[in-house]
């Protein structure tokens, strides 16, 4: 049902007045490659250049977020948690995963925090593959920038407007797929990790959007669009199949009780 809903709709928390600002979304900039030179801070408070997090032999996926988000981020952190090492022993092919905060509020300890609450069910072998860092000397801002990832702060709520993506960069950090949404299936990953070991830029097809903002500022309340369209469109499905096979039924029973003319 949800990928059916992907192709015709494209979901959004952000209301219209605060759209109506800085657009957030994703340009799809296939084969640019991520400012392997940026400096982030580790969970540990150390700084590293994104080249030494990005193994230059393997895929790395990269998901740009931030630690206070009340909504999406951690969904699509936990659902590629859930499925990345499935994919990894279906596709063959080993991994690397990068969780950049862009949020200059988050820290080190919130990177680590983070890691801790989102990768306990993974087993140490999978959960080394993962680095989630914070920003540091704008170095989010250029990384966004440099896979078309449009985010905006929102200053009376204190959060941030952003898509909720997942990238697939080949071994040497170019982007080679954008995954869409908070729910990742093992075969799909597996697919991307094997054209971004190859080094294949893959255009997508279907998507849907959804942009984390659940603070709407002309109304100053809280709103949950996603959930609404999604669970209005599952009853609108069922609505129309029970009318379906009420008119069906209804046929049928007009045919058998008419009466037959010679």
């Amino acid at each position: 049902m949800r990928r059916a809903l992907a192709l015709v709709v494209t979901v959004a928390c952000a209301a219209p007045a605060a759209a109506a600002t800085a657009p957030v979304g994703v340009d799809e900039h296939l084969g640019a490659r991520v400012p392997l030179d940026a400096v982030v801070r580790d969970s540990d408070g150390a700084e590293r250049r994104l080249r030494e997090l990005v193994d230059p032999s393997v895929p790395t996926l990269l998901v740009l977020a931030y630690f206070r988000c009340p909504l999406l981020c951690d969904q699509v952190v936990g659902g590629l948690a859930s499925t990345v090492p499935a994919a990894r022993v279906a596709s063959g092919v080993d991994y690397r995963v990068l969780v950049v905060s862009f949020d200059p509020r988050d820290a080190a300890a919130d990177a680590a925090a983070k890691t801790r609450e989102l990768l306990a069910s993974l087993s140490a072998f999978e959960k080394a593959r993962w680095h989630l860092v914070v920003d540091d000397r704008g170095s989010a801002a250029a990384i966004a920038a440099s896979v078309g990832f449009r985010y905006r702060y929102d200053a009376p709520s204190g959060q941030y407007a952003h898509p909720a993506v997942a990238l697939v960069l080949t071994p040497d950090g170019r982007v080679s797929r954008y995954l869409y949404g908070v729910s990742f299936p093992s075969d799909v990953i597996a697919a991307a990790l094997r054209d971004a070991a190859g080094g294949r830029a893959v255009p997508t097809l279907e998507h849907v959007l959804l942009t984390c903002f659940q603070y709407v500022p002309a109304l100053r309340r809280h709103a949950a669009a996603v959930a609404w369209i999604l669970r209005g469109g599952t009853l609108l499905l069922f609505a129309l199949l029970a009318a379906t096979l009420v008119l069906l039924v209804r046929r049928q029973r007009h045919r058998l009780g008419a009466p037959h003319h010679a």
